[in-house]
């Protein structure tokens, strides 16, 4: 494919789908299909003005480490490049430019696993039942990954549990289940609410929802490349 026909597909006014062999350096292969479509190695500016989201802080990093090694002499303008998912870690750049979208801050990442561990200890205690703090935070972790599993997915029926469990034989087991859920689906909200927060992951949805809405209102006139992202 020559530079040109690279070129306007990739950046091309309709939307463009590629894919890469499993297996690929997903790195290497984006840093390289960038210089080209840009023609980037003789006319290094031409990536400056590109807006690219990749999967997280990590894949940022070593993109821009991978541009500047091939790229990186005087006059050479790096793009601007974000983390799409990187949980509980939102970009400062991005909420620089939704500063007037109202989104309360997420709790830190601490206070939110000894916050959690709290009730997961109250919980136990008000049925009789001793938790060792170190269990306490272990459990606590899995219900962090299960709030960041339900918050991506976008809308999670927690009170909907209780419904399907009623008048079965292992209703008493999984009433237990469901009692110890709304740790996440009431205590935990009302928590947020009490102190300000937003839960990690719902703040990066919102801000990726608002981001969204402002584009659709405002395209962008740069391009804008999302890589390693599954939807």
């Amino acid at each position: 494919m020559t530079d040109e026909r690279l070129k306007a597909d990739l950046f091309g006014l309709k939307g463009r789908l590629f894919t890469l062999p499993a297996g690929a350096d997903f790195i290497g292969e984006l840093a390289c299909t960038l210089i080209e479509a840009t023609n980037a190695r003789s006319v290094p500016e031409n990536l400056a003005d590109a807006l690219i989201f990749v999967p997280n802080r990590r894949s940022a990093r070593a993109l821009a480490a991978r541009l500047f090694q091939e790229l990186g002499r005087p006059g050479f303008l790096p793009p601007d490049i974000r983390p799409l998912g990187d949980a509980g870690d939102n970009d400062p750049a991005l909420l620089g430019e939704l500063a007037d979208v109202d989104i309360r801050p997420p709790m830190p990442a601490g206070g939110r696993l000894g916050a959690l561990a709290k009730l997961v200890m109250h919980w136990h205690e008000v049925r009789g039942k001793h938790l060792t703090l170190a269990s306490a935070v272990a459990v606590a972790r899995d219900l962090g990954r299960l709030l960041d599993q339900a918050a991506l997915a976008g809308s999670v029926e927690w009170g909907q549990l209780s419904s399907q469990v009623e008048d079965k034989d292992l209703a008493q087991h999984w009433q237990v289940s469901v009692e110890f859920l709304a740790i996440i689906s009431d205590l935990w909200p009302a928590l947020l609410d009490e102190n300000g927060y937003s839960d990690t992951h719902d703040q990066d949805r919102l801000l990726a929802e608002a981001l969204c809405a402002r584009w659709e209102r405002t395209p962008p006139t740069s391009p804008v490349i999302i890589a390693g992202s599954t939807g």
